[in-house]
């Protein structure tokens, strides 16, 4: 819908339809919720339970059967390590009510599933409202849609499998931009580790020729070299993706009080991976002047810094 609508609204452009058979309103609202004493923004989806419309395919758990009963996408529920029997603190409307977990899914949209009959009257903090529809036995589902959306009211009318596309397109942009990323952070990582290793190795090339002659081997001084330069990147890896993620956590939430934004969490493989890549991409970076090293005549190098 292009702006929140009652429920008689909604009903007098659906009954209007004589293809639609049944169909389950939702109202999709972020609000606070407070779990284990901590506040947290969660999208709220209110659904009609009793029609049951929007199928879920279980984790653990079972579906809603009374009002003070509430699901917890499976997302969510990793997020916040939420767990059936928990009880979930929602503040709706200005009034704080707990709603018991009693089941995990896995769905489309990433929320906390409540009975629509808590659902408060749609304003403007409305973030998505409208219905789930099923129609009859044979109907042509393009033709009724397209009728249903000629209602000024109507913003779109999706097929669920085009919702679920549509979905999965996002996050398909999203792994595109996040890849882009990735590969930004590896190039300026090579590209300042190879220029900082270059200009030290080439400064330091009579040091190493001294090193030499006092009875250091090759292996010996890259070691050295190669020993510094993961140093360096291990040391700033630590000082700086540890705060960066501590600042999503902090932050994040905070926009979340004005903007829609998805839920941060990281888990542990993506974080060991964080720190993995800027100590491989030292190592590959470093790889090309180990070479240099090996080809250098050091002994003539420290002849012609000091001739004498």
């Amino acid at each position: 819908m292009r702006n929140p609508v009652g429920a008689s609204q909604l009903e007098s452009i659906l009954d209007s339809m004589g293809d639609v058979e049944t169909y389950e309103r939702f109202l999709k609202v972020s609000y606070f919720s407070e779990l284990a004493g901590t506040q947290h923004p969660f999208e709220i989806l209110f659904l009609e339970s009793t029609v049951g419309l929007q199928t879920f395919e279980f984790e653990e758990g079972r579906g809603i059967l009374a009002q003070n009963e509430a699901m917890v996408e499976k997302r969510i529920s990793e997020a916040r390590n939420i767990n059936i029997g928990d009880e979930l603190e929602v503040s709706i409307a200005g009034a704080t009510e707990a709603f018991t977990i009693v089941g995990i899914v896995r769905s489309i949209f990433s929320s906390v599933f409540i009975d629509y009959a808590k659902a408060p009257a749609p304003a403007n903090e409305t973030l998505l409202t409208g219905a789930f529809v099923e129609l009859t036995p044979g109907s042509d589902a393009e033709a009724v849609g397209n009728v249903i959306a000629q209602d000024d009211q109507v913003e779109s009318v999706q097929t669920h499998q085009e919702a679920t596309d549509g979905i999965k397109a996002v996050f398909q942009t999203y792994d595109i931009i996040l890849y882009f990323l990735v590969a930004m952070c590896l190039a300026i990582v090579f590209l300042v580790v190879w220029t900082t290793a270059n200009i030290s190795t080439i400064e330091r090339m009579p040091e190493f020729a001294q090193l030499e002659a006092i009875g250091f081997d090759r292996r010996n001084l890259r070691s050295i070299m190669v020993g510094e330069i993961l140093l360096i990147t291990l040391v700033g890896t630590i000082l700086s993706i540890p705060p960066s993620i501590w600042l999503g956590y902090y932050w994040v939430p905070l926009m979340s009080q004005t903007l829609s934004v998805m839920d941060f969490y990281v888990r542990l493989v993506p974080f060991a991976v964080s720190f993995a890549i800027p100590i491989i991409s030292a190592i590959i970076s470093v790889t090309p002047l180990v070479r240099v090293l090996n080809r250098i005549d050091l002994q003539t190098v420290m002849r012609n810094r000091d001739p004498q």
